[in-house]
């Protein structure tokens, strides 16, 4: 009966605790991982035994640097150049909007990729 209580009362505070994150956001100012190294090509004897070090040839690329994906959030004439102004919304968090004149015959392009700035 006891025992019973102990097992209850103990899933219950391991349900009950409250865990706790950090917060902490990684910015990933170090290099990249390597796509290819400069060990690729050389034969048996020269990589196993340490005659050549392993050098990176190739590094990925950031996505957190590349570009994004800009959707149309609006458009509309201006008055005082009578173009076309497209407003599209950069695809990510607190990018902002990208503003693009093109000729008032043509249409908006609903997604481009455009830079993230």
């Amino acid at each position: 009966m006891y025992a019973r209580v102990i097992i209850i009362s103990c899933c219950f505070l391991m349900v009950a605790t409250v865990s706790h994150a950090a917060g902490v956001y990684y910015d990933g100012t170090a290099q990249t991982h390597c796509t290819e190294w400069s060990n690729k090509r050389l034969k048996w004897p020269q990589t196993i035994l340490g005659k050549f070090t392993a050098k990176c040839r190739i590094r990925a690329k950031r996505l957190s640097k590349g570009p994004v994906v800009c959707r149309l959030k609006r458009d509309y004439i201006n008055s005082e150049t009578g173009e076309r102004m497209c407003v599209y919304q950069r695809g990510g968090y607190n990018l902002g909007d990208a503003t693009v004149s093109m000729p008032k015959t043509e249409k908006c392009l609903k997604t481009y990729s455009c830079k993230r700035e």
